[in-house]
């Protein structure tokens, strides 16, 4: 997204169909980052992440004209991963069997986040802490069968927030202030994905981005990424994590 309006790609990704395809992950990324998926105690989150990774390392490669394996990373003093040369903007999230991509202009401010639909048994005490009174009040209305799904709508939109803001969760929590004033001209869509999954994108423009299916041939160069085909509806006015029902 872009302070002129333009819209810019994220990417529904399936994992499933990618970790069938055999050693595609293992033989395109870094040692960095397969140390780091061997470090996950669920060893499927691991190769969910390896997936994910790829994914991102295939779109940002297309962008700049380069290979897969070309792509470099560095850290930022936020601790976010960006390009190396600097390039441009990315955010990715997983969760379960869904991850989300999305590119934006060299130094557009950028987050996504998913969340698999599941029990959260601490939601209201989560929301009381993170997302404030306004969402837990709204929770607290509803009934629990449908608290989890309502409090997770909401998460994703405040993770988004707090990625495109460009501060980590606990330093959003430590000092709200400074949090709320990095988040002025940022606006919130929700993304819309399979029954199971909810999703949010943040970013400067008003504008809803375009949405797009990733799929596994690309990663094996059957076929080229096609141009975008359709947009995502209206936006969230505002970057207020609520539930808006």
């Amino acid at each position: 997204m872009s302070g002129d309006g333009a819209t810019v790609p994220i990417w529904r990704v399936r994992l499933a169909p990618i970790l069938s395809l055999p050693g595609v992950c293992e033989e395109r990324l870094a040692f960095e980052e397969r140390g780091r998926a061997a470090g996950f105690a669920d060893a499927l989150a691991g190769r969910r992440f390896l997936a994910t990774r790829l994914v991102l390392r295939t779109l940002l490669a297309k962008r700049l004209g380069i290979e897969p394996e070309a792509v470099r990373f560095a850290t930022n003093p936020d601790g976010r991963p960006v390009l190396a040369p600097p390039g441009p903007a990315f955010s990715v999230a997983h969760s379960g069997d869904m991850a989300l991509c999305a590119l934006a202009a060299p130094g557009e401010r950028l987050g996504v986040d998913v969340e698999r639909l599941r029990p959260v048994p601490r939601a209201l005490a989560l929301a009381r802490e993170v997302l404030g009174a306004a969402v837990a009040a709204e929770l607290e209305a509803l009934s629990p069968p449908d608290r989890a799904g309502s409090f997770l709508t909401a998460w994703t939109r405040h993770e988004a927030l707090v990625k495109a803001a460009g501060s980590g969760l606990a330093q959003a929590l430590a000092g709200p202030e400074a949090f709320r004033h990095g988040t002025r001209g940022l606006a919130c869509h929700a993304v819309p994905l399979p029954a199971g999954y909810v999703g949010a994108v943040v970013g400067t423009s008003p504008v809803p981005p375009v949405l797009r299916d990733f799929l596994p041939a690309w990663l094996e160069g059957r076929s080229q990424v096609p141009p975008a085909s359709f947009a995502l509806p209206g936006g969230m006015p505002g970057p207020q994590p609520g539930l808006g029902r």
